[in-house]
C-alpha cells in the first residue's frame, strides 16, 4: 500500500520569520522555487503538525494547562514535496549556506505529532549524530595515533565496532566510547 501523499506543497518554518534575515533568506529559496511557507511560534507547540500544514480533518487544539517547553532552534518542515523537489530545495538552502539544524518531511506517520513531539524527536536525533560525528573523529585520531598504545588501540576498535555496527548504537554506550576515546588521546 502507497503512503498517502501530502496533496500540495507547503514548508513549515519556526524561528525563520520573515522578520529575522536568515528567514527572510530561507523565504526568498522557497518563494523562487514556488514553495508556499508558514511561520510558526511558540502558541503552534501544542497543535498537530497536520493542523500546521493545513491537511483536511484537523482541528486546532486547546491550549494545554501546561504548555509546552520552549523551543530556540530553528526548523523547517517540508510536506508535498517529490524526492526530486526536496532534494533541489536542499541543495538551494545549501548553496545559499542556510544550514537549518531541524529539518523533517511530513509523514502520514508524523502529521498527528504535536509539533512539540516532532521537535523533542528531531533534537534528540541531531544530538545523537553530533555524538556520532564526535565517534568519528575521535576513532580516526585515535586509529592514526595508536602505534604501541595498547590502550589507544582498543579504544580505537571499540569505536570502529560501533560505528560499523548494524544496529544503531544506546546512548550510554556511544557516550561511552567517546569519553573512552577521549580519555586515552589525552594521555598523548
Amino acid at each position: 500500500m502507497k503512503a498517502r501523499m501530502i496533496p500540495q506543497e507547503i514548508a513549515l518554518l519556526y524561528h525563520l520569520g520573515k522578520g529575522t534575515p536568515r528567514g527572510r533568506r530561507v523565504q526568498e529559496v522557497l518563494g523562487d522555487l514556488g514553495i508556499p511557507c508558514r511561520e510558526l511560534g511558540p502558541d503552534d507547540l501544542c497543535q498537530t503538525i497536520g493542523w500546521c500544514a493545513g491537511l483536511a480533518g484537523y482541528q486546532p487544539a486547546e491550549p494545554p494547562a501546561q504548555p509546552p517547553a520552549p523551543v530556540r532552534e530553528e526548523a523547517i518542515l517540508l510536506g508535498g514535496l517529490t524526492k526530486d523537489r526536496l532534494n533541489h530545495l536542499l541543495a538551494q538552502l545549501k548553496e545559499s549556506e542556510l544550514t537549518i539544524e531541524l529539518k523533517a518531511v511530513i509523514t502520514p506517520y508524523n502529521r498527528e505529532w504535536t509539533l512539540s513531539k516532532l521537535f523533542s524527536e528531531l533534537q534528540e536525533e541531531h544530538r545523537f549524530f553530533l555524538r556520532i560525528q564526535r565517534l568519528t573523529q575521535l576513532t580516526e585520531q585515535a586509529e592514526a595515533q595508536a602505534d604501541g598504545d595498547a590502550e589507544l588501540r582498543a579504544a580505537a576498535l571499540e569505536g570502529r565496532r560501533i560505528l560499523e555496527a548494524d544496529k544503531a548504537p544506546e546512548p550510554l554506550t556511544l557516550q561511552n566510547a567517546i569519553e573512552g576515546l577521549e580519555a586515552a588521546l589525552s594521555r598523548l
